[in-house]
């Protein structure tokens, strides 16, 4: 368990892929990378939003997808 109760309840959101809800899962991922960017934990923020992105790109969520961007280059600051 994360000492972050938000990061903790997140993660499991994202986790919970057996409803088939994939735009939910991918902003979960989103979520995630947001909340590790701001803890300075780069490198877990990264691997969320990849993810997210990777799943925003395959259904075609082209709002999402540049928000992911977004933070994604926000991460690497």
């Amino acid at each position: 368990m994360h000492a972050d109760p938000i990061i903790d309840m997140a993660s499991s959101f994202v986790k919970n892929t057996e409803l088939g809800a994939k735009p939910n899962i991918a902003l979960g991922r989103l979520f995630l990378g947001e909340l590790y960017t701001q803890n300075s934990e780069h490198e877990e923020a990264a691997i969320h939003l990849k993810r997210a992105e990777a799943l925003f790109k395959e259904m075609s969520m082209d709002y999402w997808l540049e928000e992911t961007k977004k933070t994604y280059q926000n991460s690497k600051l």
